[in-house]
């Protein structure tokens, strides 16, 4: 049973005494709250940045056409004052699959974002690491992109599919190595935003009012 609201269950000490089982109905109302609780923390907010204006950054690599949004085109090397725009927007802790679901939720970011130029292109990217790796490591997981060709600072959004996820280990100390199964269903991820230019060089962008929020894996790529 799964209700669309929270029941509170004011309980005493007296309910969990000792050799006192609660009973079924009791217990159908706390597996619905758990459940909603779930749902509630797999579509929250997760990360939110003023923005960047007035950068510049040319691609770290050449673009291949039809290979999307891809970390290794955003120059993670330049500084803000050189033109460059990226950000890393946290470490987030996910506790496992999306409800009801064997996937990761997903995630979406939205924006508002233009180009100074008529004709330029600004392109928008989220890369998600496993653990607390950079964004050029092989333990990506995720990555997604848009593009924005607007003069006018217009809202934008786009999502992110996390294939790969990253097992939490219990905390120090321990005197055990934990299996798998030990360690729980908590998975870390880091999330790195970037964006790149693919028109004349030196041509600028904005993006401002960056929120990234976890979804279904059904409203993510």
């Amino acid at each position: 049973m799964s209700l669309s609201y929270y029941v509170p269950d004011p309980t005493s000490p007296a309910t969990f005494r000792a050799d006192a089982p609660l009973g079924a109905g009791r217990m159908n109302f706390l597996a619905s709250n758990i459940s909603l609780l779930q749902q509630r923390n797999a579509r929250r907010v997760v990360a939110s940045h003023v923005g960047i204006q007035n950068w510049s950054a040319q691609p770290l690599t050449a673009v291949v056409p039809g290979t999307g949004y891809r970390q290794e085109y955003v120059n993670w090397n330049l500084g803000r004052k050189s033109g460059g725009c990226h950000l890393c927007l946290g470490s987030i802790i996910v506790p496992g699959p999306y409800p009801g679901s064997t996937a990761m939720p997903g995630l979406i970011v939205k924006c508002r974002a233009r180009v100074h130029t008529l004709g330029d292109t600004a392109n928008l990217v989220l890369v998600v690491t496993a653990g607390h790796g950079v964004a050029l490591d092989a333990n990506v997981v995720g990555t997604g992109g848009t593009s924005v060709t607007s003069v006018i600072m217009a809202a934008t959004s786009f999502g992110v599919g996390v294939s790969g996820t990253a097992l939490m280990d219990p905390p120090a100390p321990r005197t055990f190595t934990p299996s798998a199964t030990d360690r729980g269903t908590a998975y870390l991820l880091t999330l790195w935003f970037g964006g790149y230019m693919t028109s004349v060089p030196g041509d600028q962008a904005d993006v401002t009012g960056i929120t990234v929020y976890l979804c279904p894996p059904s409203e993510s790529p």
